[in-house]
């Protein structure tokens, strides 16, 4: 009860921001501000944008009974969903006009940029929470079958898994190899040290570190999980897509770069270009463009 009284105060609060500020269009993100958003926009008459960030398929059974309610009932008198690649558009396809579906993938955050001075090391790098998700645990296993001689894994972030993880690296041996790193607020200097990227996650909604790893022109290899990978990725050209959760695979892949620096440089060259459809100002073109047709 407590919480279905918070969003009520919420949704008034949006309602009368709108009403008092005169605000002309709204947008939402995320599934409890786009039923928000919504609800508000219809009261007040004006168009509403809303955008899904996360994998649908994943969320719905995160969701309660009335939200997924909610979500069902409002998403459809959006004026436009906002999706981020052709899969999740697929999963709306039966329950919303088409026309009302447009794809607008994540920018890449245009601060990231590849530093000439910086000197590699044999470093291959994973960020992400430390959740079931990210699957951190198939990617130590890989490199710990694999065991490279004079390679570090390093992993960037934190969450329940950490406990786990570190019993995991401990059992296999790998203290000396595998490195914790925890939250950093800065993660430009580790995708610049780093040689490889390792996206190993189980899905996804649009996996924003592995367009900036490819941006910083990492070699990299993903999970072909749903979403987004092989949105970004084309297999063999820019990067390496693996089966979900296949350590065998993973780990035949990262033999593959290390044993062969040449194809590792070629990748992380290509992977360079590949993202420049993700650049902001495409992006943020595309917002523009769907903004000012809402407001004829």
């Amino acid at each position: 009860m407590e919480s279905i009284r918070n969003n009520w105060r919420l949704y008034k609060r949006v309602n009368t921001l709108i009403r008092e500020n005169r605000i002309e269009l709204c947008i939402g993100f995320m599934t409890t501000s786009n039923v928000l958003s919504v609800l508000a926009s219809r009261s007040n008459g004006i168009p509403v944008v809303i955008s899904e960030r996360n994998n649908p398929e994943e969320e719905k059974n995160k969701l309660s009974h009335l939200w997924r309610f909610l979500k069902k009932y409002t998403y459809r008198k959006a004026d436009k969903l906002v999706v981020q690649n052709n899969r999740i558009k697929s999963l709306y396809i039966n329950d919303i006009d088409n026309k009302k579906l447009q794809i607008i993938p994540n920018p890449i955050n245009p601060g990231l940029r590849p530093d000439p001075n910086v000197e590699m090391s044999n470093i291959i790098l994973n960020v992400g929470r430390l959740e079931r998700q990210k699957a951190q645990d198939t990617l130590i296993k890989a490199f710990a079958n694999l065991n490279p001689s004079g390679w570090e894994l390093h992993i960037i972030g934190d969450g329940r898994q950490r406990s786990y993880l570190e019993a995991l690296i401990d059992q296999l041996h790998m203290n000396d190899k595998v490195r914790l790193l925890g939250k950093k607020k800065n993660i430009q200097p580790y995708y610049a040290k780093a040689r490889i990227f390792v996206l190993s996650s189980l899905y996804e909604g649009f996996p924003n570190v592995l367009l900036e790893a490819m941006q910083m022109g990492k070699a990299c290899i993903s999970t072909d999980c749903p979403t987004g990978p092989s949105d970004i990725i084309s297999h063999g050209d820019d990067g390496i897509l693996v089966p979900v959760g296949n350590t065998a695979e993973l780990e035949a892949a990262l033999r593959d770069l290390i044993e062969n620096p040449a194809k590792e440089r070629q990748l992380g060259e290509k992977a360079k270009d590949a993202t420049r459809p993700y650049q902001i100002e495409n992006i943020a073109a595309v917002w523009e463009e769907l903004i000012a047709e809402l407001l004829k």
